[in-house]
């Protein structure tokens, strides 16, 4: 049967393969995708109708070509209505586009109508009968699209990636994933035979099994690496951002001399004296605030920053020569700063790509400058220290002699708390019904993700400085510093607690029950318990308290269920090496799993295209 389809957030060689194939042996027909923009080439080369957009755009609630702003159709109170809680979500998500604090209700509230007007014109326009999300969708846009075809009756598949190295499988919802396995699971369990695991799955469980060291996941394998080896790793010496201040005022004095077109002959000597680069970019919270977050000890890079406003202050609308230049002389101070904040900004960069949004301006017209992009880099690590700090000043040594739950927290912002966290994206509430459920002289030990505070990552959009304090102020909840092994702290507590992370599946295959706030794909495996609610949190520490021992024989059916259900494969390059899996085998196993996953008895069924369409011709 011939489908429509729209792929969603599908990046990288793999889907363009993947829908070829299910073009050629299915007929079904891609009519919109989405993705990063060095995607796009390759898909529309391959199928040319298709309509292509950008990520990045989409997220800003951009249209495309294929749209106008006349096109968006009217939202009414019943869409509004039915979609308020993931209106609530995708509010949530938008912290990621929000640099300087200043993405206020009001304007989230717009921008999340607006992508329900962009979702309602796709579906209208391209009648898409099916939706694949290549991963539980999480950038505004999408989890708008995802939440617009399941209200409209568009049929979805949502492909989940586990924590078992390279295991794949697909689910109509992300919200229900846990049920598939599950499913598989509750069968296998009343049918009582011994668990079989492949040799693969056999390795990876002693691997989880065995020291941290070696269970420890890639990504954070690759964070440790490249981290200074101690606090004061990587800094510039006081006499060495002396020597930067004096070379970059050098290069600005001599890139004036080199310009004489571009100033007048009497303002040489005032370009170098002029001071307050947030003059430059007045009314902006980044700029406004570069200055006073420089502390002392950045003597040098402050007398670089005067030096470089000169060139700015003169750089009339339009004068971008005169901009390249200051940009340009300035390399000796974006040096100095990289030996403070390891980046990797160059003065001769374009701005990068972003979600961000600027100040006062709304998100469709949104984009940073270089210099508004590297201030908020800037202003961003300053904050993350400042975080790290505060985290240090109330952490606690941790006392494994006394019972306690062990909770990792998540880092964000990302996918596994928003949405798969619901209402729990908000980490305090699942620290605070912790403590308010938990047995008497039990303790809620809280340990900060590491990449939280790393220079990589998004972490100072998603916390309050007063975050970690708040936690350490609850009557029964101490901090645990982020060096403790996190494998120590499963297998001395009571409990672990996360809401879909990665440590709640190691702790069950150690034999630690698990708290789980959030949709997560191991949901219905032994040893965890759905506390979503705070008489149910309270019912499955009362279990734990009494005596409740995780069955590892049942964890080993969960995880033969798992092998099933799903494919070993992978959807990114990155994740290639986890799987061990070829390009050509990995695109096979995802067609085979998107044709299986559909329903066998739809032919004589109305589609959703048709139905949409119905409902359409019969309104009035």
């Amino acid at each position: 049967m011939t489908r429509r389809v729209a792929y969603l957030e599908c990046t990288g060689g793999l889907w363009p393969q993947v829908a070829s194939t299910l073009l050629a042996d299915c007929g079904w027909l891609p009519v919109y995708w989405t993705g990063s923009a060095d995607a796009g080439p390759e898909v529309l080369e391959k199928f040319p109708e298709v309509v292509f957009q950008e990520n990045t755009t989409a997220v800003k609630g951009r249209l495309g070509t294929w749209l106008n702003e006349s096109d968006l159709p009217p939202v009414d109170e019943a869409t509004l209505g039915a979609l308020a809680y993931p209106e609530a979500m995708a509010a949530r998500m938008m912290d990621r586009m929000d640099p300087d604090g200043s993405f206020g209700y009001h304007e989230r509230t717009a921008l999340f109508r607006r992508h329900l007007q962009v979702g309602l014109a796709v579906i209208r326009s391209f009648r898409p009968d099916l939706a694949v999300f290549a991963a539980a969708p999480h950038l505004i846009y999408d989890y708008t699209f995802y939440c617009l075809c399941r209200h409209l009756g568009v049929e979805t598949v949502v492909f989940v990636e586990t924590a078992v190295d390279g295991l794949v499988f697909t689910c109509p919802s992300f919200e229900t994933a846990g049920e598939v396995p599950g499913r598989v699971f509750k069968a296998l369990t009343d049918a009582g035979a011994e668990p079989e695991l492949s040799a693969s799955s056999q390795a990876y469980l002693s691997k989880v099994q065995g020291n941290y060291e070696q269970a420890i996941p890639r990504y954070m394998a690759e964070l440790f690496s490249y981290q200074p080896a101690g606090p004061s790793a990587g800094l510039a010496t006081a006499h060495d951002r002396e020597r930067i201040a004096e070379l970059t005022k050098r290069y600005v004095r001599a890139k004036i001399a080199s310009a004489p077109s571009l100033v007048k002959p009497g303002a040489k000597r005032s370009l170098v004296s002029k001071a307050g680069i947030a003059a430059q970019i007045a009314g902006r919270a980044l700029g406004k605030r570069i200055l006073s977050v420089l502390s002392p000890r950045d003597h040098a890079a402050l007398q670089a920053l005067h030096h470089l406003e000169g060139m700015l202050s003169v750089s009339r609308p339009g004068n971008m020569e005169a901009l390249a230049d200051a940009l340009d002389c300035t390399s000796h101070l974006y040096q100095s700063i990289e030996q403070e904040y390891p980046l990797r900004f160059r003065s001769t960069d374009p701005p990068p790509v972003s979600y961000l949004k600027q100040f006062a301006i709304e998100p469709e017209n949104s984009d940073l400058s270089y210099i508004e992009y590297w201030l908020y880099r800037l202003l961003a690590l300053r904050k993350k220290r400042e975080m790290s700090r505060r985290y240090e000043a109330v952490i606690s040594e941790v006392d494994l002699r006394q019972p306690f739950v062990y909770v990792p927290l998540h880092y964000q912002p990302e996918v596994s708390t928003s949405p798969l966290a619901g209402f729990y994206t908000d980490q305090e509430l699942v620290i605070e019904q912790l403590s308010k459920t938990a047995p008497e002289g039990w303790w809620i030990y809280v340990k900060e993700h590491a990449f939280q505070f790393d220079k990589k990552g998004s972490g100072e959009l998603t916390r309050t400085l007063d975050f970690h304090q708040r936690l350490s102020l609850m009557p029964n909840v101490r901090l645990a510093s982020t060096q403790t092994s996190p494998f120590i702290l499963m297998d001395h507590a009571k409990a672990v607690a996360t809401a879909t992370g990665t440590s709640g599946w190691e702790a069950i295959t150690r034999g630690k029950p698990v708290l789980l706030f959030g949709h997560s794909w191991y949901g219905h495996c032994e040893g965890a318990f759905d506390v979503r609610e705070a008489g149910a949190c309270r019912d499955a520490l009362g279990r734990i308290a009494g005596g409740y021992q995780v069955d590892r024989t049942g964890v080993r059916r969960f995880l033969q269920a798992l092998e099933q259900v799903g494919f070993r494969g992978y959807t990114i390059p990155d994740l290639a090496a986890d799987s061990g899996v070829d390009p050509e085998v990995n695109a096979a196993g995802f067609v085979s799993a998107l044709k299986s996953s559909l329903s066998s008895d739809r032919d004589d069924r109305m589609t959703p295209s048709q139905r949409l369409a119905a409902r359409q011709n019969s309104e009035p």
